[in-house]
């Protein structure tokens, strides 16, 4: 799979790819055998493959795949072309199939699997379309289509229920559009002219705080009552600005027991509680002492309005919290001020969690009595789950702070009081709590604030009222838009389908009218129906069960256009299906707007994964299609399996692992991979245990349920539960034994020999011992792991010596675990343990062979690593922090990657038969991008480590110009002659140095602020009569490497910008300069010495002790073959393990006397 459990059908396909073009290019066909070596030299499965190129290959595919291969043949010609195709199948993924959350699988009602097939195909589609306008402003035609999957290009299609939408509340039908747009037009022609006498009459009968007599004033100024009513309407003075019709009106006497939590509402929800106790309970969410808190409905928001008593100006500040955070996702909460239709938002927010969602008011709000300030509590997403919301409001008169309001001071002890509620100040029905539809459309549009119809509003000046009411008439009656975006809005409100200065006086029904000429039409025309003979041209009809509608042929194109420009931001609406119920086609509908050039008839190489399958269910296209997209999703599943394995989608999960990869074993596992998958889960469950935890987790989430869900849902799950808990008891109990048994098995690998029938029975004792006094299964079998760690056999490798002082030979088993750890540090493995048992490993061919075989491996890093590393002084240097870090902060990124290259280019020398000298010089090392950089070496882009050729080019080559053994030996902050000179004497060369006397000074750190250079200062230092014998040894060493800088990074000048020198002299007369000279000297002049101090630090190692005396005429050996200058690193190795030393033991009066000698040196 991909990383994520998906299908990597890039990587199949660009393989079938490949394989067609060998084939092509080999002129011959494809081939099983080809794409069976191909699928296994890229890691993926020969039988998926096999299945794909079959399945683009089909001469007779269904209507998917005829979809496909025209992208797939096209990718063969061009690669290019290949994520047009991918793209084309990962859309169809998405489309049918449906990925659901695995934490409550099994839920009554909830999903049965993680990944479930989802079908597009459905009897009839619904569409809605925004009118859109073309570059002019335009409203463009809508085009409907259908294109035939069957190939039935003449199955008749119905389009129904055409309507136009104008709003959430208004729909037009197609049929009475035209009709509609005469009578709204006609309505607004009377009204509009006589906006500025409505208006004027309004504001002074309001001025005069006279009483309103609608038909009276109708009669004075001559015209319709109902067109006062309408403005009115308009302006909210219709109605009461707060409605009555959502307060809460059932009482809450208790809450969750308790007798002092009260509220509105029921005890599900939406509700409003207070606590007017001293005391915070939880009821599940917290409810503090005289708080109020409010509960929303995934349909319903709660509403706390607030009426203003006075005239004035207002602050105010909110806060609202999640009353239970400990579940749910927060809520939604805005804060809106309301005069008449007059409205503004003034803040909102959410929640998460326990945080504080807080505003306040950044200026004072105008008020007037009967103003409206409301904070609306809504569900995030339609979760109201866990939605307990503590609420905290408060509003101050800032000239008068004595008018005070705060919500839990004036309701929280006597919420039950009323709805409306008074505030503490006397005032009735200031407070009242609300529970609406969220969805609701809203009774009035509001008013845009910087339009003349506002400014009218809030004028108080009768005369100013009369000049904005003629501007607004004007403005309403102009042909041309007005630039203000507020004028705009309004005029466009006003004017539009929706407007309220029309919805009085516009009849309740329309008749229904076939019209659809350019010439007659004003809403609405037919344009043209493409590829329909003229005879047979489609009319709209209506009817009962369609309302409006066409039929026309599946070929067809039909073009509806919009033609009055108020309908632009209104959508066209409408159904389609296939005309009969016996039809067998199955089709695709396209309702679309399009500009004229692209109206072109859909085919089947433009099928849409994203759009609805049509045919009539239970018919035989019905059948056939589902037939086709099953083995579409059997080919292609979104996913090969439920990659996570541990699922975390829910707060409280059941499934504590989860399973589901029938995909990955039914398309891509021989039934050897699918056997090991399958046993590998069942090992899973087993020492998980999951059975029995799951039980308590049923619990769990049954308790959590009870809080704010329905329980009963996961009902179903209980007794499988149970009897999967029951069946891991039953195998737990009866396995046990096995365990013992298996144990016992393992007890030789851990001995590295076998038991003696006395161990054995002791170790079966121990745990019959165990069970006896009352330790469970596992605990008694830990105890006996354990005895098996702490065993001296384990913990030391035991090797038996002979009596007296001779030495003897090793036994096979001793020789076996000497050979494993020397050259893979850990136990032998089952190999070298049969041969041991055997009694064959000790013979020479025998030892041959296992020494190739071991080297071969991948373990012999470990060689590479615990050798070479310790040897050469660099084992911790991953871990170190001993360079100045505000000089080198590279260091701390570059370290590990240091330190790899010694263990890389170490294992390659033991392994491949690379010879010794390339251990002092060689062109060949191990690289990332990150070191490679370091050096200043070209490097591949998004590569990892490598070999890399060409080192000595770059001035390095071998283990003298590794950053790894240059940075270890420098100082923190500067370079240090002295240190690498000395590593080259002792750990290369096998010199002995005494160490320097106590009082010598030390050299200063910093480079830059010396006043000489580091070698001037080095030579001073080594004047000294008591250093100086030392120094003149080991100094030239370290010269020669001060073209490399503190993290072996090459450089021509110091950090005060002096010049490297590079050229040094040994007191016997040897001269070199830089890195190859001191290469060079070593190789020609002193390589039987590095050849010695090799073999004996290998030989050292492989032995675990020191070198002895009886060791030398071995080593001399050694060093005489490594004269040859293609002497292989195994060679060196196999040496070791064929020499008496390494197969052989010292004897016991021997090793005593060793002993002794190592206890008294120890003490003296």
């Amino acid at each position: 799979t991909n990383q994520g459990g998906g299908l990597p059908i890039r990587a199949y396909c660009k393989a079938l790819i490949d394989a067609h073009q060998v084939a092509e290019n080999a002129a011959r066909p494809w081939e099983n055998d080809q794409l069976i070596t191909m699928a296994s030299s890229r890691g993926l499965s020969p039988k998926y493959l096999l299945r794909l190129r079959d399945a683009f290959g089909t001469q007779n595919p269904s209507p998917f795949f005829r979809h496909l291969q025209p992208l797939f043949m096209d990718a063969l010609e061009d690669e290019k072309l290949l994520d047009t195709l991918i793209t084309e199948i990962m859309r169809w993924q998405r489309a049918l199939w449906t990925f659901q959350p695995v934490g409550h699988i099994g839920k009554l009602n909830g999903p049965q699997a993680w990944m479930e097939p989802r079908s597009n195909l459905q009897s009839k589609q619904s569409f809605e379309v925004a009118v859109s306008l073309d570059p002019e402003g335009r409203p463009l035609p809508l085009h409907l289509s259908a294109q035939s999957i069957t190939g039935d290009s003449q199955a008749p299609i119905l389009w129904s229920h055409i309507e136009v939408k104008i709003d959430d509340e208004r729909t037009l039908p197609l049929a009475s559009l035209n009709q509609i747009v005469r009578a709204h037009d006609a309505v607004l022609a009377g009204i509009l002219p006589h906006t500025e006498k409505i208006l004027h009459a309004i504001a002074a009968r309001m001025s005069s705080n006279t009483s309103l007599d609608i038909a009276s004033l109708a009669s004075d100024l001559g015209v319709e009552r109902s067109w006062i009513e309408a403005w009115l309407d308009v302006l909210g003075y219709g109605a009461s600005s707060v409605g009555s019709q959502t307060l809460f009106i059932q009482t809450m006497q208790e809450g969750a027991g308790y007798d002092f939590i009260r509220g509105w509402g029921s005890p599900q929800t939406p509700s409003i509680v207070s606590n007017h106790s001293d005391q915070q309970v939880r009821i599940p969410g917290k409810m503090r002492s005289q708080g109020v808190a409010v509960h929303p409905s995934p349909t319903e928001k709660v509403v706390i309005r607030w009426q203003s008593p006075f005239l004035g100006e207002l602050n105010w500040k909110a806060q609202i919290q999640d009353a239970h955070p400990e579940c749910g996702n927060g809520v939604e909460w805005s804060l809106k001020w309301q005069r008449g239709s007059l409205a503004r938002t003034l803040s909102s927010g959410r929640t998460h969690g326990d945080q504080v969602s807080a505003s306040q008011s950044s200026q004072a709000l105008p008020v007037q009595p009967g103003d409206v300030v409301s904070l609306e509590i809504l569900p995030r997403d339609g979760n109201h789950a866990c939605d307990l919301t503590d609420v905290r409001w408060e509003l101050i008169d800032p000239q008068h702070p004595e008018n005070r309001w705060d919500l839990s001071e004036d309701v929280a002890s006597s919420l039950l009081d009323g709805n409306p509620h008074a505030d503490s100040q006397g005032n009735p029905a200031v407070w009242s709590f609300h529970h609406e539809t969220i969805k609701k459309s809203k009774d009035r549009e509001p008013i845009p604030h910087d339009s003349l119809l506002a400014q009218w509003m809030e004028s108080q000046d009768l005369e100013e009222r009369h000049s904005l009411a003629r501007l607004l008439q004007q403005t309403l009656m102009e042909e041309s838009a007005p630039k203000e975006p507020g004028n705009a809005s309004l005029r466009q409100w006003l004017t539009g389908f929706n407007s309220p200065l029309a919805a009085r006086d516009l009849p309740a029904s329309f008749p229904l009218s076939q019209e659809s000429e350019p010439g007659q039409a004003v809403g609405w025309s037919l344009q043209h129906a493409q590829e329909v003979p003229s005879s047979h041209s489609p009319e709209l009809r209506h009817s009962s069960d369609h309302a409006s509608h066409f039929i026309l042929p599946a070929g067809a194109t039909l073009r509806l256009e919009i033609k009055d420009k108020r309908l632009s931001q209104a959508q066209w609406r409408l159904k389609g299906q296939l005309a009969s119920e016996a039809s067998s086609a199955c089709v695709q509908l396209h309702a679309r707007t399009l500009l004229k050039d692209e109206a072109t008839p859909p085919s089947v190489s433009s099928l849409k994964a994203d759009a609805p399958l049509i045919a009539h269910n239970g018919s035989p296209g019905h059948a056939s299609i589902e037939t086709h997209l099953k083995a579409f999703r059997e080919l292609f599943p979104a996913a090969l399996c439920y990659h996570k394995i541990v699922p975390v989608d829910e707060v409280v999960t059941l499934k504590l692992f989860y399973r589901e990869d029938h995909h990955l074993k039914r398309l891509m596992l021989t039934s050897a991979e699918a056997d090991r998958l399958d046993r590998l889960w069942h090992e899973l469950h087993f020492i998980s245990q999951d059975a029995l935890t799951q039980v308590d987790a049923y619990e769990q989430l049954w308790q959590y349920a009870t809080q704010d869900a329905d329980p009963s849902v996961f009902e179903p799950l209980r007794q499988p539960i149970l009897d999967q808990a029951r069946r891991f008891k039953e195998e737990w109990v009866a396995s046990q034994p096995m365990h013992v048994s298996a144990l016992i098995e393992f007890a030789p690998k851990v001995y590295r020999r076998a038991l003696s029938t006395s161990e054995i029975q002791s170790l079966k004792d121990l745990y019959a011992s165990l069970r006896k006094q009352a330790l469970s299964h596992e605990e008694a079998f830990g105890l006996m792991l354990a005895r098996l760690w702490v065993s001296p056999a384990f913990l030391f490798r035991m090797e038996n010596p002979p009596p007296g002082a001779q030495p003897g030979s090793l036994s096979d088993r001793e020789l076996a675990s000497r050979l494993s750890y020397f050259l893979w540090s850990s136990t032998p493995d089952t190999t070298l343990l049969t041969l041991a048992e055997q009694g064959t490993l000790s013979m020479e061919t025998t030892l041959r062979q296992q020494v190739e075989r071991m080297l071969l491996s991948p373990k012999v890093r470990r060689l590479a690593n615990e050798f070479a590393t310790a040897w050469l002084q660099v084992y911790d240097l991953d871990l170190s922090d001993e360079k100045d870090t505000r000089r080198y902060p590279e260091f701390e990124s570059m370290k590990a990657f240091m330190k790899e290259e010694v263990v890389r280019f170490f294992t390659d020398l033991f392994q491949n038969d690379r010879k010794v000298r390339n251990i002092w010089d060689d062109d060949r090392s191990f690289l990332n991008q990150e070191l490679a950089a370091h050096y200043g070496m070209p490097f591949p882009e998004n590569e990892g480590w490598m070999p890399v050729n060409g080192m000595r080019a770059h001035g390095r080559g071998g283990i003298l110009g590794f950053a790894a053994t240059l940075a270890r030996h420098s100082g923190a902050s500067r370079t240090s002659p002295i240190l690498r000179g000395h590593w080259i004497s002792e750990t290369l060369l096998g010199e002995t140095l005494p160490p320097p006397p106590a009082d010598v000074p030390e050299l200063p750190e910093n480079e830059d602020t010396a006043s000489m250079s580091i070698r001037a200062l080095t030579q001073a230092h080594s004047k000294d009569p008591r250093c100086a014998g030392c120094h003149q040894r080991i100094d030239p060493f370290g010269m020669a490497l001060e073209g490399f800088d503190t993290l072996g990074r090459q450089r021509q000048f110091d950090q005060a910008g002096r010049p490297i020198e590079e050229d040094a002299t040994l007191t016997d007369g040897h001269s070199f300069t830089g890195l190859n000279g001191l290469k060079a000297y070593l190789l020609e002049e002193r390589r039987d010495d590095l050849n010695r101090q090799l073999a004996r630090k290998l030989l050292g190692y492989a032995l675990g002790r020191s070198i002895a005396l009886s060791d030398k005429p071995w080593i001399d050996q050694r060093v005489e073959d490594m004269k040859n200058p293609d002497y292989p690193m195994a060679q060196l190795v196999e040496a070791i393990v064929l020499s008496p030393p390494f197969r052989s033991i010292r004897g016991r009066d021997q090793t005593q006397a060793v002993s002794m000698q190592s206890t008294q040196s120890l003490t003296q």
